[in-house]
């Protein structure tokens, strides 16, 4: 019944589906954006594309969207720069708000929250670009390890090492993507995902890969 009822309400307004963006994965973004849409459209609402880099506000405002349905990927979309450009212009959009969408993104962020909430994590260092010394850092990591971009997602220039000769490699490739990078103990274990709508949670998916690692490859083609 609730769902009918947020269904009728969305046809009588105007939903933007905000995709593309200004960061490395905006061909993904592309592709969730034009999903979304034609998902919407199939459902009798009226729904338009914006393609949403830096004028995102006055796209919108040219569309005149009742509500935003965000389908940005990576930064500028999912780290709170988006939602507050849109809370600013007191548009509505889906997902989560400015605080959490920031934190999230950061996995320093999440890594200090997980830590003061004392929910188990894997041990892990931070490097910044513009301090990271090789040498410093190959006295005291060792693989196994995984290296990540802090922000940033879709595994782009995520590494698993298994020797320690693959580390700092696999941080130079990190920093391309970022000025900050994560270098997290390995876990070997079972990939499972959970999904939640409003305050409904779906059942837990198990990923399972070819090569043992959910990479870009692995999520989108």
């Amino acid at each position: 019944m609730v769902e009918r009822e947020t269904l009728d309400r969305l046809k009588t307004m105007k939903v933007g589906v905000l995709m593309g963006g200004i960061s490395n994965e905006r061909e993904v973004s592309l592709e969730s954006g034009a999903a979304a849409l034609s998902a919407l459209k199939r459902q009798g609402i009226n729904a338009v594309g914006i393609d949403a880099g830096r004028d995102l506000l006055e796209k919108a405002a040219g569309e005149a969207i009742d509500i935003a349905f965000i389908a940005l990927h990576g930064r500028y979309g999912e780290d709170g720069c988006a939602q507050g450009a849109l809370e600013l212009a007191d548009i509505v959009y889906t997902g989560s708000g400015v605080q959490a969408s920031a934190v999230a993104m950061s996995k320093t962020s999440t890594k200090k929250m997980l830590k003061a909430f004392e929910i188990a994590t894997p041990d892990y260092q931070v490097f910044e670009k513009r301090s990271f010394n090789e040498k410093k850092m190959a006295l005291w990591i060792h693989a196994p390890a995984v290296v990540k971009p802090a922000n940033g997602g879709s595994s782009i220039n995520v590494s698993i090492c298994k020797k320690d000769e693959e580390i700092a490699p696999a941080i130079a490739a990190a920093f391309e993507s970022d000025d900050e990078v994560i270098v997290e103990r390995f876990i070997d274990g079972v990939l499972l995902a959970v999904g939640i709508v409003g305050q409904t949670v779906l059942p837990a998916i198990e990923i399972e890969t070819k090569n043992g690692f959910y990479d870009y490859s692995s999520k989108y083609t």
